[in-house]
């Protein structure tokens, strides 16, 4: 547990508002959990679910339990997976799972999704490792094949749907590389270590061109033409620092060059100078194309300096409780801000406790 003086007020607002929250409220009497709350704390039960968002939960209680943060996060996170597997796959698991579900669990939308696919191997994983439930593994290997049915026809990288939908995306792309590790870290299957190593040398390739992470590709994975083909995005930047950290010590490479190149990227062009906070888009030259803020951005940028071993940032984390936690219920969080950072009434996403979980858990470890 690191020392810094923000852990004990994160692990105060985790343990005693967040989980019990997205516990309680955030779990429907019907079954998984719910995708969001008003923005006055209560939650959407009508809303469709993204199984994405069930796996991003399956991992954060499985996580918080093996942190000993909640007492009963296995069940919590089992009562999900027990979700997604009664719902999830109709056709059986070596089919895939669908896209959305109501809140019965009929099907809403059948697309299979390879970003979709990526959050549920990384879920399944951390809930494996928390639970050794043999059905877990079972679903990971089965996931693994579904995956490998995504593969693109060139040979390089993925599919993004069962469609073949344009453009091609990095981000897809990114959140296998963290499935995949996920996955290795669970089972021990070397072969998962290869295919992040795969992941990463499409970054190396492709996607990170001239100093900068691109986010829409052709089919070829040339840069998709401007204005798309231009974009950039902080938060995805500050990404992929940390799987690439997490890949270097797994595979016992050196990528720290190009780490701090995303790195000095977004510090020279991608935060607001008055604020600190990361914008949302900006454009290859640096200028700037999205001055609104989400919440994800400004934890992605805690757990990248953890990943470059840099002091814990106790500025950083203020300004995500000033702007994005304390503003909300307790528990919960604003998602948005506009360009000047005035808070957006909308709805709060579940998909955002991953974040905030996944940079409470590196900070932890921060000395």
């Amino acid at each position: 547990m690191s020392n810094a003086p923000g852990t004990r007020r994160l692990r105060d607002w985790l343990c005693h508002y967040a989980l019990p929250l997205w516990a309680s409220a955030g779990r429907d009497p019907a079954g998984g959990f719910v995708e969001r709350f008003a923005p006055d704390g209560k939650p959407d039960l009508d809303a469709p679910r993204r199984v994405m968002v069930q796996a991003r939960q399956v991992y954060v209680y499985a996580h918080a339990a093996m942190m000993g943060l909640m007492p009963d996060g296995a069940a919590i996170a089992q009562s999900g997976f027990d979700f997604l597997l009664r719902h999830g796959a109709p056709d059986g698991l070596a089919c895939g799972f669908v896209h959305r579900l109501d809140r019965r669990g009929r099907v809403v939308d059948d697309a299979r999704d390879l970003y979709d696919h990526a959050f549920l191997l990384m879920g399944f994983s951390w809930f494996y490792r928390t639970s050794a439930d043999p059905r877990a593994k079972e679903a990971i290997d089965r996931l693994i094949d579904v995956i490998a049915g995504f593969r693109h026809k060139s040979g390089c990288g993925y599919r993004e749907n069962s469609t073949d939908t344009p453009p091609r995306r990095q981000n897809p792309h990114m959140h296998l590389l963290e499935a995949f590790l996920a996955a290795h870290q669970a089972t021990g299957r070397q072969d998962m270590l290869e295919k992040a190593g795969e992941i990463v040398s499409l970054f190396q390739d492709h996607f990170f061109r001239a100093g900068v992470l691109g986010e829409f590709f052709n089919e070829d994975l040339t840069p998709a033409p401007p204005p798309a083909g231009d974009i950039a995005e902080p938060g995805h930047h500050h990404e992929w620092i940390w799987l690439l950290g997490r890949f270097s010590r797994a595979a016992g490479r050196d990528m720290s060059g190009v780490m701090r190149a995303l790195y000095d990227f977004v510090a020279r062009h991608g935060v607001e100078p008055v604020s600190g906070l990361l914008y949302n888009e900006i454009w290859a030259d640096g200028r700037v194309k999205d001055a609104a803020k989400r919440l994800w951005p400004q934890t992605e940028q805690l757990k990248a300096q953890c990943a470059l071993g840099m002091p814990a940032d106790e500025a950083m984390l203020e300004r995500i409780f000033r702007y994005f936690l304390e503003p909300a219920p307790p528990g919960a969080w604003v998602d948005r801000l506009d360009a000047h950072n005035v808070p957006l009434a909308a709805p709060i996403p579940a998909s955002s406790f991953y974040h905030l979980f996944g940079a409470f858990a590196e900070y932890d470890q921060t000395p």
